[in-house]
């Protein structure tokens, strides 16, 4: 996987980094490289037990929101128990699989070996949600 070298502009990706597994992860970041493009990933949550905590209200939410979703079809109703369960976990592997800092610019220094890009992460409120979330720049 890597960054088309033809298109220019910042390339980002939004809540997306913790599928990939980490050899592609480096490759999509050494990949940014050779052509100098910027590139921000953020990641809205962090690996924290609040974020977890987080998941148990999920079910409850799905609960009350799929019998609103338009149009409505039976099928979707009859299938809501199940729906909770597939969030909360899809939601909790994302929450284990999110980098934390330290593995962000572990990542980001395997893939600059040469030390091209400054690397950069920073961790960003969410107001009002109480887990902030975690950002890696480049900037050069």
């Amino acid at each position: 996987m890597s960054i088309p070298a033809d298109r220019g502009g910042l390339c980002t990706i939004f809540n997306a980094f913790q599928y990939l597994p980490p050899s592609i992860a480096e490759q999509l970041l050494a990949s940014a490289i050779p052509g100098r493009r910027p590139i921000v990933v953020i990641d809205f949550l962090q690996r924290k037990l609040l974020a977890l905590l987080g998941m148990i209200f999920t079910p409850i939410i799905t609960l009350f929101a799929v019998p609103f979703l338009r149009p409505f079809r039976r099928p979707w109703f009859l299938r809501t128990p199940l729906i909770p369960f597939f969030i909360v976990l899809d939601g909790t592997v994302s929450v284990m699989r999110i980098c934390n800092e330290d593995e962000l610019l572990d990542l980001s220094g395997k893939s600059d070996a040469e030390g091209l890009f400054n690397w950069n992460v920073q961790t960003i409120p969410m107001d009002p949600a109480p887990v902030p979330g975690v950002a890696l720049l480049d900037i050069h």
